[in-house]
């Protein structure tokens, strides 16, 4: 879908976008570390990483989206 903006408004709204992103990035990251660190059993914490993962992910980017933010690196 293409949206026509003012270029008066564009700077703004990019900058509003882009605060979202980085919200929802982190929001996600930190339920992924709590899944991870919880006590729960694997088939516990895979159903729950599922129920994180976008409708628009295919399972495969989402497999390595997750193991990337559960290892020491991330943190």
């Amino acid at each position: 879908q293409k949206y026509i903006v003012d270029i008066c408004y564009r700077p703004f709204i990019l900058q509003h976008m882009r605060k979202l992103l980085g919200s929802w990035k982190s929001d996600l990251s930190v339920n992924i570390r709590r899944i991870f660190e919880s006590k729960s059993t694997k088939t516990e914490r895979t159903h729950l990483f599922a129920k994180l993962k976008p409708s628009d992910v295919n399972l495969e980017e989402w497999v390595e989206f997750v193991r990337e933010h559960m290892s020491d690196k991330w943190q």
